[in-house]
């Protein structure tokens, strides 16, 4: 039987969409859902977090079929203080995942994150609030 990966943008995203510390935090206009996106949508709601793939793969494990992905977060937020709450509320699931337990969407678990970079640093071309946070991701499928 072959291992199957599953796409880690998404399955981040839905995790995200799924843990109300973060997405009761990045609502939609009228309810339609948080936030939570792969590349800023035309409308570009605030505040928002867009999830994009860096790096990685599968590593080399005896018994799971896990992977380990670099993911970066830009955090937009209307003022400084609104992106720095949804940046550290989403810090701190990151951090808490491996403690507070995996999230499965029924083919990938995200099993655990390490937070290796946040800094502050508005968009260049419209000067909107941001912060960016990577992270090291493993899933195992």
């Amino acid at each position: 039987m072959s291992v199957v990966y599953g796409d880690v943008e998404q399955v981040v995203k839905a995790w995200l969409r799924a843990t109300p510390a973060v997405a009761d935090l990045v609502p939609l206009p009228g309810g339609a859902g948080p936030a939570i996106f792969n590349a800023m949508p035309t409308s570009a709601p605030n505040p928002v977090i867009l999830a994009e793939l860096v790096a990685g793969g599968p590593s080399p494990r005896e018994d799971l079929p896990c992977a380990d992905y670099r993911i970066t977060f830009d955090v937009y937020g209307r003022t400084r203080a609104e992106a720095a709450g949804v940046t550290y509320a989403l810090v701190g699931v990151l951090e808490s995942l491996a403690r507070d337990g995996s999230w499965d969407d029924g083919t990938t678990t995200v099993y655990a994150a390490n937070v290796v970079l946040m800094r502050w640093f508005p968009d260049p071309d419209s000067d909107t609030p941001r912060y960016i946070v990577d992270a090291l991701i493993t899933t195992v499928t």
